[in-house]
């Protein structure tokens, strides 16, 4: 009965650490193409409007460039979550199941691999995500900048 209990309970963590790992997937995806989209529609209607009559943009359009943090942040912190609570489900795998030789020795290998392969903590999503915010600050500036360029100047940009 104790094995059985064991077995299952090793079975459903490596469902949750499946299950976290797919949902912190389609969040990247789902707010990497929200966060795209809607920058990309601030940009066309701010630059579009500005190259039409650059005097008629003001200063309150540029905050629109600031949006996408709103979707940004929160991303990076479900992601972050979910990453510590698989950390979290790996550690105690290791330790109540590999370490007494019960289990599958997957998160002892993972380690492994990390020590060899120090590239192995180097991640795509959070990069990613700190590039979109760095992008949307960049285009707040920017916007900022052709503002309050002198009228002269305007034509230039």
């Amino acid at each position: 009965m104790k094995d059985n209990f064991r077995i299952e309970e090793y079975k459903q963590l490596r469902q949750d650490i499946t299950q976290r790992d797919t949902s912190m997937t389609q969040l990247f995806l789902m707010g990497l193409i929200a966060t795209i989209t809607l920058l990309a529609a601030i940009s066309a209607f701010f630059f579009n409007t500005y190259a039409k009559n650059p005097s008629s943009v003001s200063i309150h359009l540029c905050y629109f460039f600031l949006a996408p943090i709103a979707i940004i942040l929160p991303i990076l912190s479900i992601i972050g979550s979910h990453r510590k609570d698989i950390r979290r489900m790996g550690s105690f795998i290791k330790v109540f199941y590999e370490d007494t030789g019960l289990g599958p020795t997957w998160e002892t290998g993972h380690d492994q691999i990390t020590e060899l392969d120090k590239q192995e903590g180097h991640d795509f999503v959070p990069i990613a995500l700190w590039s979109m915010l760095f992008l949307c600050i960049a285009l707040f500036e920017y916007g900022l900048y052709i503002i309050s360029m002198p009228s002269d100047r305007k034509s230039v940009v």
